[in-house]
C-alpha cells in the first residue's frame, strides 16, 4: 500500500596537493572542506527566536500590480538579470528584475502539448525558462516572453530533475533501474546511473525537492534518509551524515519497506522520522526535520558545519501562529528566504535600524502597503 504526497584531475599528485591546499585554506577561513563528515544534530539545542537570531538582514520587495501579485514564493530561480518565481498553485511563472520590478508573468497550465501540470522544478538556461512537471513527466522550455519553444518527454518517471553542466540529474520514482539517480544529456536522454537503492521506501512517497545547488554542483537527499550526497561530475558520494543518534526513527532502513512496521514505529516512537528540507551552505546548514506522529512538532536547526555548533530556530510569532519564513538557499554566510511583507515589517520593528538594509526600490513604507512577499538575506549572530 502506498501513499503519495505532493506537496530536487590531472594527476594524483596534483589532486592531492590541491586538496591539501583547499583544506588548509578552509581551516583558515573557518569554512569546512567537502570531506565526508558526520554532524550530531541535537533535539535539545538552545532555542532562539527568529528576530533574536538575526545579526543583520537585507530586504527586497517585489513590485505589485494587477499582473504582479504573488501569494508566496513556491520556487525561485535567480540569474544575473532576473528572479523567476513560481506561485499560484505551482503554475504561474513571474519574472522580476534584480531590484524586484515586475516584468511579466505567464501561465500555461493544461493538458496540451505546449502546456504543463503543476511545476515541481524550475531553472533558467540563458534567456530561456525551463519547467519540469512530474505529473506528466515532461520538461518544457519557454523564452523570456513565455512563448513555447520545446518539450521533452522523460524515459522514466522522475520525482525531480535538476540542471548540471552539459546535462541534468534526476531521481527515479520507480524500481525500473538498480540505481536511484539518473544522469541525462542535454536532450534529457539517459547517460548513466548512480547510487544503488539501499532502502525500498514502499510505505510512503514524497515529492519534496531532493536536489539543491551547491558550489556549482548538486547535493541530494531523500526525506527519510539521514545522509546528504554530493553529485559532481557524474559521480555521487556521501557528503554529510546527519547524526540524530537514537532519535532517528529509521536506524533499520529495512523498516521503510514494511508498511505495517513503519506505521507502527511512527505511532509509537518519539523520534525524528522525516527531513522536510535541507540547505547546505559553504559553512552552515539549515535543517527542517519532523518528529513522529505521536508527539508532532518540527525542529528547524542552524548548524555550523565546521564546529558543529547549532541552535533551534524558533519562527513562531504567537502560540498558534508561525512567521511565513521560507528559506531558499545559502549565499555565503547569509540565508536567502522569503516572507510575507506584513511579517517582514513585524521582524524589522524588533531590530535596530543599523541591522536592516533595504535594496534599491524597497522602503519600510512600501513594505507596509505591499501584499507581495519579500526576499530577505539573513545573517545570523555568531552562535559558536
Amino acid at each position: 500500500m502506498k501513499y503519495t504526497i505532493y506537496v530536487f584531475a590531472i594527476s594524483v599528485l596534483l589532486s592531492s596537493c590541491s586538496a591539501g591546499q583547499e583544506r588548509q585554506s578552509s581551516k583558515a577561513t573557518n569554512i569546512p572542506s567537502d570531506d565526508f563528515k558526520s554532524i550530531p544534530i541535537h533535539l535539545d539545542a538552545e532555542e532562539v527566536k527568529l528576530a533574536s537570531a538575526i545579526e543583520a538582514v537585507e530586504i527586497m520587495q517585489f513590485e505589485e500590480g494587477s499582473e504582479g501579485l504573488i501569494d508566496q514564493v513556491n520556487l525561485l530561480s535567480e540569474s544575473a538579470e532576473h528572479f523567476v518565481i513560481v506561485s499560484r498553485g505551482y503554475s504561474t511563472v513571474f519574472i522580476f528584475d534584480k531590484q524586484g520590478k515586475f516584468i511579466r508573468d505567464f501561465n500555461h497550465k493544461g493538458n496540451g502539448p505546449e502546456e504543463y501540470q503543476p511545476i515541481l522544478n524550475l531553472w533558467q538556461e540563458g534567456d530561456h525558462i525551463v519547467v519540469y512537471s512530474s505529473i506528466d513527466n515532461r520538461a518544457l522550455k519557454y523564452d523570456s516572453e513565455g512563448n513555447f519553444i520545446s518539450s521533452f518527454k522523460m524515459e522514466y518517471p522522475y520525482t525531480n530533475v535538476f540542471p548540471q553542466k552539459n546535462g541534468y540529474v534526476a531521481n527515479l520514482n520507480t524500481d525500473d533501474l538498480d540505481d536511484r539517480l539518473v544522469f541525462l544529456d542535454e536532450n534529457f536522454k539517459r547517460r548513466s546511473t548512480a547510487l544503488p537503492h539501499f532502502a525500498r521506501q514502499d510505505f510512503m512517497q514524497f515529492t519534496y525537492n531532493t536536489f539543491n545547488e551547491y558550489k556549482g554542483n548538486v547535493d541530494y537527499r531523500t526525506v527519510m534518509s539521514d545522509t546528504i550526497f554530493l553529485v559532481e561530475g557524474g559521480q555521487v558520494r556521501p557528503l554529510i551524515k546527519l547524526d540524530f543518534g537514537d532519535n532517528w526513527l529509521w536506524k533499520d532502513p529495512a523498516s521503510l519497506a514494511d508498511f505495517d512496521k513503519a506505521m507502527g514505529l511512527l505511532n509509537t516512537e518519539e523520534k525524528v522520522w522525516m527531513l522536510y528540507s535541507h540547505l547546505v551552505g559553504e559553512r552552515y546548514l539549515y535543517l527542517w526535520s519532523s518528529l513522529s506522529f505521536r508527539i508532532g512538532g518540527d525542529l528547524r536547526s542552524i548548524v555550523d558545519r565546521e564546529t558543529g555548533a547549532q541552535f533551534a530556530l524558533n519562527i513562531s510569532k504567537s502560540e498558534k501562529e508561525l512567521y511565513t519564513f521560507t528559506p531558499i538557499k545559502w549565499e555565503g554566510d547569509k540565508l536567502l528566504a522569503s516572507m510575507a511583507s506584513y511579517d517582514a515589517v513585524e521582524i524589522i520593528e524588533k531590530l535596530a535600524p543599523g541591522q536592516v538594509e533595504y535594496r534599491t526600490g524597497t522602503t519600510l513604507e512600501g513594505l507596509e502597503s505591499n501584499e507581495n512577499p519579500v526576499l530577505m538575506w539573513v545573517k545570523f549572530k555568531d552562535f559558536n
